[in-house]
């Protein structure tokens, strides 16, 4: 029978656009050189470590993944799940949204060998998973609608780590 576990985490980054005032989307194209996925466009993701929570595993790796430093984090209100038939295990994917300064640097890891900001539109039609094209739509619609509301940010933002 197949195990359930929760290993990954996947986080959506956005930055404001100041010439057109829209969020973008920050994507990044898998090296040639890994043997999982080479040359996939995705949104940040990896592994949780045994030692850390999601939420801890969500910051590192945006670290290691851009150098980028989260100015505000949420917990998207949706789990990303597939079944892995090499590990026979149904994977669930705690999913964070992060705004970074316009400013910001990226800085990409060994793991990445480029990466562009696209409106949310461009970036659902490049992504290829259909879990990371649903939580980009997700993360947009919330920007638009209830992030920063008092009742929204209660329960899903989280606190400076």
């Amino acid at each position: 029978m197949a195990t359930v576990v929760s290993s990954l985490v996947q986080v959506h980054v956005v930055r404001r656009n100041a010439t057109e005032a829209e969020w973008e989307h920050l994507l990044l194209r898998r090296s040639v050189s890994e043997a999982v996925y080479p040359l996939l466009w995705q949104v940040v993701t990896g592994t949780i470590r045994s030692s850390e929570t999601a939420v801890h595993a969500a910051s590192r790796e945006l670290i290691e993944e851009t150098a980028l430093t989260a100015e505000a984090m949420y917990v998207l209100p949706t789990v990303s799940s597939f079944y892995s038939q090499h590990a026979d295990s149904i994977v669930h994917v705690p999913v964070f949204g992060a705004f970074v300064s316009a400013e910001a640097s990226v800085t990409l890891s060994h793991e990445h060998s480029e990466y562009r900001w696209a409106k949310a539109t461009d970036a659902v039609n490049t992504l290829v998973i259909p879990a990371q094209q649903g939580a980009t739509r997700l993360f947009e619609s919330l920007i638009h609608t209830v992030i920063g509301t008092q009742s929204f940010d209660s329960i899903y933002k989280i606190d400076a780590m």
